[in-house]
């Protein structure tokens, strides 16, 4: 998947398509098995169970953020002795 994802990039493709498309492929790929296989499980979704995902989808998108500053933070902290 690297290289095929290196190439796409290579030429141009934009990370997120290219993210889209992948999670794409996933999902249609692991659905039959997921339909098939778990078809007679059925857990029970409470109400703290969902509460979580909600939060968590709500919350994701602010925690990637972060994430991805303090690696830029780290990043230039790396080269703060050049001078300016």
């Amino acid at each position: 998947m690297y290289i095929i994802s290196m190439a796409t990039l290579n030429h141009g493709m934009s990370r997120f398509v290219l993210i889209v498309y992948r999670n794409a492929v996933a999902a249609l790929t692991m659905a039959p098995f997921a339909l098939l296989l778990e078809r007679k499980i059925k857990p029970m979704l409470t109400i703290p169970i969902f509460l979580k995902i909600m939060a968590l989808g709500f919350l994701e998108p602010i925690l990637a953020t972060s994430k991805a500053d303090s690696r830029a933070c780290n990043t230039h902290q790396h080269h703060s002795h050049l001078p300016l």
